[in-house]
């Protein structure tokens, strides 16, 4: 995460990342009660420390899925004194699975399917799942970014958004053009970072980047 800040101008950044380590999700259709582990809330107090004691975000925004909000939390608090600039927006739907229509309808089906997180969001980008199981991927991915940028140019400053790795992956697919595997998929308290302009938007995740006009 280190590298991805270095030199940007945070000013114009939206950062979009996921939550910090979380106990395992044994079953599908609760995997939006699951927390973080011990270490998961240590790590991302140390990531709030380490990455915004000079640039600390305006604004954090989270996913309504509690291990999201954790993360903020834990993050504030390792900001320390750095936090009391930076306003907390609290739980935020479209930073959660605004693209399944019934959440737990959509978990069953993968339970049942015995189908794994990479397998469910392979057959989704492909357009292979049924409407009542997930919107159109490309939908979803340009929803998500509309909120983004409105916060943005709403709020403006740097900005934090803690949401899943679902959310994540269709950034890197669609507007990245990564194919989703295990190789490109994103780690716990690992991020995309989206750089603002008249004219676009630069995506960058790891060592790909690519800008992107907007509408």
């Amino acid at each position: 995460m280190q590298q991805l800040l270095k030199n940007a101008d945070l000013s114009q950044c939206s950062l979009i990342m996921r939550h910090g380590p979380r106990l395992i999700i044994e079953d599908a259709t609760k995997a939006e009660q699951v927390m973080l582990t011990d270490e998961g809330q240590v790590a991302s107090r140390q990531l709030g420390a380490d990455l915004f004691q000079h640039q600390p975000p305006a604004h954090i925004f989270h996913s309504t899925i509690a291990r999201c909000g954790q993360t903020a939390q834990c993050m504030l608090e390792g900001m320390a004194h750095a936090a009391h600039g930076v306003e907390n927006h609290g739980g935020q739907h479209r930073l959660a699975a605004c693209y399944l229509p019934n959440n737990q309808h959509t978990y069953q089906y993968c339970k049942d399917q015995d189908m794994d997180t990479l397998q469910f969001i392979q057959k989704w980008f492909e357009g292979d799942l049924s409407a009542d199981l997930a919107v159109p991927a490309q939908g979803a991915a340009q929803d998500q970014l509309y909120f983004m940028r409105e916060q943005h140019e709403q709020r403006g400053g740097f900005q934090v958004h803690v949401s899943h790795d679902w959310n994540m992956m269709l950034f890197i697919w669609r507007y990245l053009g990564l194919t989703p595997s295990w190789d490109v998929w994103p780690s716990f308290l690992e991020g995309v970072l989206l750089t603002w302009s008249d004219d676009g938007v630069w995506f960058r995740f790891r060592e790909h980047e690519k800008k992107v006009a907007l509408a």
